[in-house]
């Protein structure tokens, strides 16, 4: 098909270029002046009831931007810490001694095992009643990571998991 030129029923390019760039330019002058407009409402004074804040000159209804407006959100409420320093033993007389700066933890734990002494010594955390730590563990010489897990339960007087190690899990419950 045959360009035509300027004259005649069809616009060229250079006319269609033209008009397609004053319509791009008409949209950025638009969305540029709507980012850089005023805030048309003034900071809400969540001291004052709104029925208070309403011009005696206004009904209701009468700014619908204001009467729309959401009462403000409560403060979130931060969850309670459950504090699981000191000395916590398991059946087997396994210690595991652990102190807390809020939520975080360090822990050293001892023990005598048929294989002879274990010690292990870590970090870790805590969040709601689920509390999670690892240690290098040394066991008979070698030193191995465990990556263990518990919840404490309601009573907050045992932690009851597992720790995980060299591909097995070994589960355990201690008691204050």
């Amino acid at each position: 098909m045959a360009e035509t030129g300027g004259s005649g029923g069809g616009a060229g390019k250079g006319t269609m270029v033209a008009i397609a760039t004053a319509i791009i330019g008409g949209i950025t002058t638009i969305i540029v002046a709507f980012i850089n407009r005023p805030d048309p409402q003034p900071a809400a004074n969540n001291s004052t009831p709104s029925a208070e804040v309403e011009r005696k000159d206004e009904g209701a209804g009468a700014n619908p931007a204001k009467d729309s407006q959401l009462p403000p959100m409560p403060a979130l409420k931060t969850p309670e810490v459950i504090n699981v320093a000191g000395m916590w033993t398991s059946a087997d007389g396994e210690s595991l001694q652990i102190n807390q700066a809020g939520t975080q933890l360090t822990v050293a734990a001892a023990a005598m095992t048929g294989g002879g002494p274990f010690s292990a010594q870590g970090t870790g955390q805590i969040q709601g009643r689920d509390v999670t730590w690892t240690v290098q563990a040394s066991i008979q010489g070698n030193l191995v990571e465990m990556d263990c897990s518990a919840r404490v339960t309601t009573a907050g007087n045992s932690l009851q998991g597992s720790c995980n190690a060299m591909g097995s899990r070994f589960p355990f419950i201690y008691n204050r």
